[in-house]
């Protein structure tokens, strides 16, 4: 017999905002925000639910949402549910409620999803002392190999204020007597209870009985003895997650549907995120918290959910491994601190791949969304704690294993770098003095004659005396000027012209310095067809042995005067690095580089 469709619980409709929803969504955790509904033990039933944000991050070009998001309406649950066994009775507190994972997936008509890193004054990330500014990249082509990020059942009163007194000593005293927020800068310390952006289900907002709940609702942002935001990338099908019960029926709600994360998901917004599903399926072992969780407090509510991971997993056999010790970046040892660690394992792993012609934003990106495996490696050996971060090497389109031969980045872009907002604060950045330095101040060149002999000098910047036959006199244009024959390449190669990714690129922004002595580096919207070689060939030669040394210029604005804002002028319109959004998920590339290639068979 066929089985039977999965009952849908709660239904989303994505053309209304969270608390419009026929069943009300709630992004607080309290005993008493009532079940939308209720299920028995052994029915498969589906759950769907938005977007972490419900909505707020649009599929654009800009990343404004990201920068200027209200965070205090994080994370939109759906639920809660109410769970029964099969003969009509609720589960219990001292239950443990195990809830299989039968299907999961995308809603339809919106399989997209984003990754981005917060603007450091209004939520951070884990490098956000790093990486100050709100990012974002788009996803699209999502395919079923799915986690949800949050998964957890209600506290009980009790247990709801040992969570939001600890966590108020942590925000009240963490900066005086933790020294790890010397080195990481994420703040908040701790989200506390607040009624700023709070939604509790079917309660109406405003009422006597709400502003007391909303009083006293802890934040979804962490994971706890409830389970909830754990985060752990690989609960796909299959996957089995066994949750204490605190209160009659458990209140069940889950949320925060991710297409692919990285062990740590470091930017924060760390995954790809997206609007989704759950086919779950609920079973009750009465009495289990006694039996299967061994508390690690002063209270038996100290416990913690077991997790059994399915078969449906990212697997990949070949890896680059990153390691990271308990030293930070101005050089200081730290006793076994195994967070110091892994942000130096992250940071060694940022700086590395940006060798190959990505920047370090999309990079830092790319390792809180991509399959990355997080280790701690060590944790006895004085005063080091080892991290290590695995980057599966297959989901890169060139070869990123170190070797002789200098690296030329990848072959394809259709975005010259992640959605950027500034950042407007004046919190100092970190540096790392001894890291690759990647911003591109190409302010001054040099390029080679027609005939490929004498070095003649040429300004590639906005004032710049002229050369003679030569750009317009301020720079060179890659495909529209003569400079690297007596033809344009436009001219010469008019096939892959007319799929090249900026037809208006000035030279310097095709060559990369990185690696020794620099690079061309083009970008085309398309793969290269194997009929197209000879063009392609005919392309490199001409432009082989042609190179643009740079050395930094201080330029003055128009009345000759030196500004900041006439310096920053002239950097733009910006340098042309490419982006995992196309190398890595692009539709274009070759199965055995993309996302839909984790599916296990």
């Amino acid at each position: 017999m066929a089985p039977s469709t999965p009952r849908l619980v709660v239904p989303i409709d994505l053309k209304k905002k969270p608390w419009e929803q026929k069943l009300p969504l709630h992004n607080r955790w309290h005993p008493q925000i009532p079940p939308v509904e209720e299920i028995k033990a052994g029915e498969i039933f589906r759950v769907e639910m938005v977007d972490w944000t419900g909505g707020i991050i649009r599929d654009d070009d800009s990343a404004l949402d990201v920068k200027f998001i209200d965070l205090s309406t994080v994370h939109y649950l759906s639920g809660p549910i109410r769970v029964l066994d099969v003969d009509g009775v609720p589960a219990k507190p001292g239950d443990l409620l195990a809830v299989e994972i039968c299907n999961l997936g995308p809603l339809p008509g919106d399989e997209w999803g984003y990754t981005a890193t917060f603007d450091r004054e209004n939520g951070g990330g884990f490098l956000t002392d790093h990486f100050p500014c709100a990012t974002k990249a788009i996803w699209s082509e999502i395919s079923r190999l799915n986690s949800p990020g949050i998964v957890g059942t209600a506290p009980s009163m009790e247990l709801l204020n040992i969570w939001n007194e600890r966590e108020r000593q942590v925000e009240e005293n963490g900066l005086q007597t933790l020294k790890l927020c010397e080195v990481l800068h994420s703040r908040p310390l701790a989200n506390l209870p607040s009624t700023k952006g709070c939604h509790l289900g079917k309660i109406q907002k405003g009422t006597p009985e709400w502003e007391r709940i909303a009083r006293e609702a802890a934040r979804t942002i962490p994971g706890r003895e409830n389970g909830g935001n754990c985060d752990i990338k690989n609960l796909s099908t299959g996957s089995k997650i066994y949750l204490p019960v605190f209160v009659d029926g458990a209140n069940l709600s889950t949320g925060d549907m991710h297409f692919s994360q990285g062990d740590g998901e470091v930017s924060f917004c760390g995954a790809i995120e997206m609007s989704g599903f759950l086919e779950l399926k609920c079973e009750i072992i009465r009495g289990g918290m006694k039996e299967y969780l061994t508390p690690m407090g002063p209270t038996p509510l100290h416990v913690n959910p077991i997790f059994e991971i399915g078969p449906v997993e990212p697997r990949f056999s070949e890896w680059l491994v990153f390691e990271g010790i308990s030293v930070d970046e101005s050089g200081r040892q730290h006793y076994l601190d195994a967070s110091v660690a892994y942000k130096r394992a992250v940071l060694n792993a940022i700086d590395y791949l940006s060798k190959f012609g990505y920047s370090k934003e999309q990079m830092y990106l790319l390792l809180s969304c991509c399959p990355c495996e997080g280790r701690i490696s060590g944790i006895v050996d004085s005063p080091n704690a080892v991290a290590t971060l695995a980057i599966p090497t297959a989901i890169f389109d060139q070869d990123i294993r170190p070797k002789t031969k200098v690296p030329v980045g990848p072959r394809l872009v259709r975005k010259p770098d992640v959605l950027r907002c500034t950042y407007d604060g004046n919190l100092p950045t970190t540096k790392n003095p001894a890291a690759t330095i990647q911003c591109p101040m190409v302010l001054e060149g040099w390029i080679l004659d027609a005939k490929g002999t004498e070095p003649k000098k040429a300004h590639i910047s906005h004032q710049f005396s002229e050369q003679e036959g030569v750009g317009d006199g301020k720079r060179v244009k890659f495909w529209k000027d003569k400079w690297c024959g007596d033809v344009t390449l436009a001219s010469a190669v008019p096939s892959l012209f007319a799929f090249t990714l900026s037809k208006e690129v000035w030279v310097t922004e095709v060559w990369d310095d990185m690696g020794e002595g620099g690079h061309w580096n083009p970008h085309f919207i398309r793969h290269l067809n194997d009929w197209e070689l000879d063009n392609v060939e005919d392309f490199f030669l001409r432009i082989q042995g042609k190179s643009v040394k740079d050395r930094v210029l201080q330029m003055g604005s128009r009345k000759g005067v030196f500004c900041v804002t006439s310096f920053d002028s002239l950097l733009g319109p910006g340098h042309p690095t490419p982006s995992p959004v196309a190398v890595i998920w692009n539709s274009l590339i070759l199965s055995k580089v993309s996302f839909s290639a984790w599916k296990a068979s």
